[in-house]
């Protein structure tokens, strides 16, 4: 299983969470977050974008990346970015299931 964590500007969740809901992603987890990339903004320190936190299944992944990018894609500075981790074991707290 593998966890993505997208961090994408916040005009973008919308066309996100419904081209995720398309692909039959059930679960997902969304933040407000507050950071800075490689761009220093004079006037602010930081910007506010969406994290959206998403476990799959291996051989999911790289269709809900491509579907990520193609919704968020501008090519300006502030995008966001995508990273994947590997997630070794997954405990449903109200069913103790195991899933690995």
């Amino acid at each position: 299983m593998k966890l993505i964590t997208a961090i994408i500007r916040s005009l973008c969740l919308e066309k996100v969470i419904a081209g995720l809901n398309k692909l039959g992603v059930k679960g997902i987890t969304v933040s407000e977050v507050k950071g800075r990339g490689e761009e220093v903004i004079l006037y602010r320190n930081y910007s506010v974008h969406n994290k959206v936190e998403i476990i799959l299944h291996d051989n999911e992944v790289d269709k809900v990346i491509e579907t990520i990018l193609d919704l968020t894609q501008t090519g300006t500075r502030g995008d966001g970015i995508i990273t994947v981790q590997e997630v070794k074991e997954l405990i449903k707290i109200r069913t103790k299931e195991t899933l690995k």
